[in-house]
C-alpha cells in the first residue's frame, strides 16, 4: 500500500477541527488546522479548569514553526472523542480537507459572558456547575448598578437588601453573621479563598455607591458633597481593578440620579480609560429617547466606552422600533464614540418583581413600603401610575399581567412559572393587581420575575448585529433560575446553527467581549500562538 492510501485509511472516520484562529491582522478565520499545545498544569486530561498555550498551528494558510520540547497535539476522532498525545510534536499529515471521510468539527475558546449577575453564586458554588457545563471561562459581573462593594459601616443591612432579589442571600459565617468586607478587593479576595477558577471581571454598581455616599434613604437625589464621595470611591474600586462603572437607569436608587450625578461619574470612567455599562432609563415607549440620553452623556465627557446592557425594545408596540434603535447606535458609532452593545439570546427576560412599581413607590424606604402597599387607596394610586406611567418604563403596561410571570419566591414554590393572571385565578383575587401587591407584600423581599419582552425577529436583528457581545443576563436568585442561568451558550450555538454563521458567534462569545475589557484579555479567548486557552468542541457540547 502506498503513503496516501496508508494516510487515507488513517482519516477513515476522523473527526478533526475547524478551528476559529485570530489572524495576524487581528481578524478571525475559520481554519482546519492541527494545534500544538503546551499544559498550563501538570495534568494529563483535558479538564475544564486546564488552561494550555498554543506553541504552534498547522493549517491550510499558515504554519508557524517551534521547538517541539513540552508540547502536544490534538486531534478529534469519533471513538476517543479528545485525544492528546504526549509525544514529540510531529505533523501527522491527517490535514486534507479533500478526503470524504472526514468530519470537522468547530473548535473554539472556551467563551466569555459580558452580563451577569453571578457574585453570590460564585460564592456558594465556587466550582461553577452551572458555568462550567456551558463552557463559561470568564464572566462579567457587577452589571445594571449591583455590585456588593463598596461597602461602608452602618450601611450593610441596606446594601444586602438591595441585591436580594438580583443575587440571592447574602453570604454567613459559621454563626450565621453576615461575611462583610469594604471594597472590591476584600470581595475578590473572598471568592479567591473560596476556590473560583473562572476569570472574574468586576463592575462597580451604581447602586452600592450611592449606599455608601448618600445619609439615609438613597431613594433621592444626592447632594454635591455626597456625589462628592460616590466618585472618590469609583475612583477607587477602579483602582482596585474594577473594569468601570454600570447603573441602571431604571432601578432604585439609581433612577433618582440627577444628570449632573451621572456626568461627575463619568468623568471618574474617563479618567481611567474604563466602561460605562448602562441598563437603560426605559426599554420600551422611550427607549430612543433613553438611547440618545446614554448617548449624550457619553459625549458630554468626552467620549468613552460605552456598553449598552441588554439592548432591546419592551412591548408589541415598541417592535417597530428596533431598526431605528440600531440606526441611533450606528451613528453614534461612526460619529467616533466607541458603543457597542450586548443581548442574551431569548425573547424572554428576568429581573426584580420589586421593579414594576412606580417611583413614587421606589422611593420609600423598605418599612414604608411594607405599610403603604397594605394601604387600600395607596394601591388605587400605584396602580393608576403602573397602567398610566409618566416618564417611566411600566412593565405592567406594556407586557400585562399575562406575560408577567413568577420565576422566584423567597416563600413558596407554589407560583413558579406562573403568571400574575394565573395566580390571581388561583387565589381568587378579583383584581391583578391585587394579586401582585400581595405577593410582594409575602415574598420577604425576594421576589424574582420574567416577562415576554419582544419577538425572535427582533432578538435576531440586534443579537446577529455587528456591534452585538453575547451576554446571558444570569441570575441566581432563589430556587427556580431562567434558563439564559443554566443553558444560554447553548442557545446562542443553536442559534450559529441555524443560520450558519459559526464564525460571528464565536467572535460574539469569545474575542470581542475580550478586547473589550482590554487588550491582555484577548490571549485567553483566541486560537493563536502565544493564546492561553481552554478549548470547546461546539458539535460535542451540542450534542
Amino acid at each position: 500500500m502506498d503513503t496516501s492510501n496508508r494516510r487515507e485509511n488513517k482519516l477513515k472516520d476522523k473527526v478533526l477541527y475547524n478551528a476559529f484562529i485570530l489572524d495576524g491582522k487581528n481578524k478571525s478565520k475559520s481554519y482546519s488546522a492541527t494545534l500544538y499545545l503546551k499544559a498550563r498544569s501538570v495534568t494529563h486530561t483535558l479538564s475544564p479548569y486546564d488552561a494550555y498555550e498554543v506553541i504552534r498551528i498547522d493549517s491550510q494558510d499558515k504554519t508557524e514553526d517551534c521547538s517541539p520540547d513540552n508540547m502536544r497535539e490534538i486531534i478529534y476522532s469519533t471513538d476517543e472523542n479528545l485525544k492528546i498525545l504526549n509525544e514529540r510534536a510531529t505533523s501527522l499529515g491527517l490535514l486534507n480537507p479533500e478526503l470524504e471521510d472526514v468530519q470537522h468539527h468547530p473548535l473554539t475558546p472556551e467563551f466569555l459572558d459580558f452580563h451577569e449577575h453571578s457574585e453570590f453564586y460564585s460564592y456558594f458554588h465556587p466550582e461553577l456547575d452551572a458555568k462550567r457545563r456551558q463552557r463559561v471561562r470568564g464572566s462579567v459581573l457587577g452589571n445594571c448598578g449591583i455590585s456588593v462593594y463598596p461597602m461602608v459601616k452602618g450601611r450593610e443591612e441596606l446594601l444586602m437588601h438591595s441585591v436580594l432579589s438580583t443575587l440571592g442571600e447574602w453570604p454567613k459565617d459559621e454563626s450565621g453573621n453576615p461575611i462583610l468586607w469594604k471594597d472590591l478587593d476584600g470581595f475578590r479576595n473572598i471568592l479567591k479563598e473560596r476556590g473560583v477558577q473562572n476569570r472574574l471581571y468586576f463592575l462597580t454598581g451604581h447602586a452600592a455607591l450611592r449606599i455608601a455616599a448618600m445619609d439615609g434613604n438613597p431613594n433621592r437625589e444626592a447632594t454635591d458633597k455626597e456625589i462628592d464621595k460616590m466618585c472618590g470611591f469609583l475612583d477607587e474600586m477602579i483602582s482596585e481593578g474594577s473594569i468601570g462603572f454600570s447603573t441602571g437607569l431604571y432601578y432604585a436608587p439609581c433612577v433618582f440620579a440627577s444628570r449632573k450625578e451621572l456626568i461627575e461619574l463619568l468623568k471618574v470612567v474617563k479618567k481611567h480609560n474604563a466602561l460605562f455599562a448602562v441598563h437603560m432609563r426605559e426599554e420600551g415607549n422611550r427607549v430612543l429617547e433613553s438611547i440618545n440620553e446614554v448617548i449624550e452623556l457619553s459625549k458630554e465627557v468626552g467620549g468613552l466606552r460605552l456598553e449598552i446592557s441588554h439592548l432591546k425594545a419592551v412591548g408589541v408596540k415598541n417592535q417597530i422600533k428596533v431598526d431605528s434603535m440600531l440606526s441611533l447606535i450606528e451613528k453614534a458609532r461612526f460619529e467616533g464614540l466607541d458603543v457597542m452593545f450586548d443581548q442574551y439570546p431569548y425573547t424572554y427576560g428576568s429581573t426584580s418583581l420589586f421593579s414594576l412599581l412606580p417611583p413614587s413607590a421606589l422611593s420609600l424606604s423598605d418599612d414604608e413600603l411594607l405599610t403603604k402597599i397594605k394601604d387600600r387607596t395607596w394601591r388605587e394610586k400605584t396602580k393608576y401610575e403602573m397602567l398610566h406611567p409618566d416618564h417611566f418604563e411600566s412593565i405592567a403596561e406594556l407586557c400585562t399581567f399575562d406575560n408577567v410571570y413568577i420565576q422566584s419566591l423567597g416563600n413558596t414554590k407554589e407560583y413558579d412559572r406562573k403568571s400574575i393572571n394565573e395566580i390571581a385565578k388561583l387565589r381568587g383575587d378579583e383584581d391583578a393587581f391585587d394579586t401582585f401587591f400581595n405577593i410582594l407584600l409575602e415574598s420577604k423581599g425576594l421576589a424574582v420575575m420574567r416577562d415576554t419582552t419582544t419577538c425572535d425577529e427582533n432578538l435576531m436583528k440586534i443579537y446577529t448585529h455587528p456591534l452585538s457581545i453575547y451576554a446571558s443576563d444570569s441570575i441566581y436568585a432563589g430556587t427556580s433560575w431562567h434558563e439564559r442561568s443554566t443553558e444560554s451558550t447553548l442557545e446562542a450555538l443553536r442559534i450559529a446553527k441555524r443560520t450558519g454563521d459559526w464564525l460571528s458567534a464565536v467572535e460574539r462569545m469569545t474575542s470581542k467581549g475580550a478586547k473589550r475589557i482590554s487588550s491582555d484579555e484577548v490571549k485567553y479567548y483566541t486560537i493563536d500562538k502565544g493564546s492561553i486557552i481552554n478549548f470547546v468542541d461546539i458539535y460535542s457540547l451540542l450534542n
